[in-house]
Order: structure tokens, then C-alpha cells, then sequence
């Protein structure tokens, strides 16, 4: 891929809003309320059961809904950490290239043959 670039800025401050976000856990809340209240109130029985059966399908949405979320937090914190060590390991490899002394092909007790070459 070609073309992209990270704000690893802005990657790290989204990542920690989304991590400490607690909007899901907050909406399942309110959820769980709500249909505790229409299933106490509705006044028959066989639509509580409905109630409660579809409560416990939406429930499991939830929860999956915040594991995802989760999930794609840590994926983007373990890219993000990759890059940043990519990023350090060729900034490590480019000072290793740039100090190395160059290797210059002069045998010993050939002098003569060669001038005199200046290393800088």
C-alpha cells in the first residue's frame, strides 16, 4: 500500500477516547432497563416471554458490539506500536549505514601503486 500516513498523534488520543468510552456499556444498560420495564408492565404473559427472549438475543448483540469495539482498539494500538518500532528500527539502520567507515581497497604494501585517498 501506497500513498497512506499515520497521525500517530491523532491514532493515540482516538485510541484512548474509544477505550475509556463507555457507550456501549451505557446503551446495553439503558437497554436492559427498558425492556425489564416494558416486560413488567406489559401485562401478559406470553409477550414477556417475547420480550425477554428478544432482550437476550439483543443483549448478546451488545456485548459482541463492545468486544468488536475492543478488539479493533487493540489491533489499532498493535499497529500503531508496530509502526512506531518500524519506524525507530529504520532510523537505527540509517545512523548504522551513515557511521560506518567505508572499506577501501588498498592492500597493505601497495602504496605505491595507488594515490593518496582522503576519507572524510
Amino acid at each position: 500500500m501506497s500513498g497512506y500516513t499515520i497521525q500517530v498523534d491523532a491514532c493515540s488520543g482516538l485510541l484512548i477516547r474509544v477505550r475509556d468510552d463507555e457507550g456501549i456499556t451505557d446503551a446495553a444498560t439503558s437497554l436492559e432497563t427498558a425492556y425489564a420495564q416494558a416486560t413488567d408492565g406489559c401485562g401478559s404473559a406470553p409477550v414477556a416471554a417475547a420480550l425477554e427472549a428478544i432482550r437476550e438475543i439483543v443483549a448478546l448483540q451488545a456485548e459482541w458490539a463492545g468486544k468488536r469495539v475492543e478488539n479493533a482498539v487493540d489491533g489499532v494500538g498493535q499497529a500503531l506500536t508496530a509502526y512506531l518500532e518500524g519506524d525507530q528500527k529504520m532510523a537505527d539502520d540509517a545512523c548504522g549505514v551513515m557511521t560506518q567507515a567505508p572499506e577501501l581497497p588498498i592492500e597493505a604494501g601497495s602504496a605505491d601503486r595507488y594515490s593518496p585517498v582522503a576519507v572524510y
